[in-house]
């Protein structure tokens, strides 16, 4: 959806948006919809909050058995644990809340390269837990053996680190 969106609007945020934004009036409660106005907003706009929103109403519209959903959950995730750095945040809570969402996101779609990465690189440095995070990260690279940024993290975080988070 967001490939063809770039596309058509050809680097026009405003459009950009303004698509979303009529793509999700006109079905309001698509999971579809709302995560790629939430992952726009993220990128594009850097307005945390409303992608933190938006990505909500997703999982909550999102057939609980659905890869939608498990992308929504793992992208939530990830804003939890921006908004976790943000001076007077709840670090706790938002650390304990990603930590739940990446953990249902990989139970949903267990062959998400993606969501098993950020799952690992969340593991090694916000937990310290090295070794599930290679492991973690070893999964990911199974499933999908091409991505350098997986290796990358893998180097990083794996047995050479472990102790040294970088």
């Amino acid at each position: 959806m967001l490939a063809d969106l770039c596309e058509r609007v050809e680097g026009d945020l405003d459009a950009a948006q303004q698509l979303l934004r009529r793509a999700l009036e006109l079905q309001p409660t698509d999971p579809d919809a709302l995560t790629a106005l939430a992952a726009f907003t993220a990128a594009a706009r850097n307005d945390l909050d409303a992608a933190h929103a938006l990505y909500l109403r997703a999982v909550e519209q999102a057939p609980p058995v659905d890869a939608a959903s498990a992308e929504a959950l793992g992208a939530l995730a990830v804003i939890e644990l921006q908004l976790a750095r943000r001076p007077g945040a709840d670090t706790a809570a938002r650390i304990a809340s990603a930590e739940a969402r990446f953990a249902a996101a990989a139970r949903l779609d267990p062959d998400n390269s993606e969501l098993a990465a950020n799952h690992g690189v969340f593991l090694a440095m916000v937990k310290g837990a090295v070794v599930p995070a290679v492991a973690e990260l070893e999964r990911a690279l199974a499933l999908d053996p091409g991505r350098q940024d997986i290796l990358l993290s893998l180097a990083q975080h794996g047995p050479c680190h472990s102790g040294t988070l970088i």
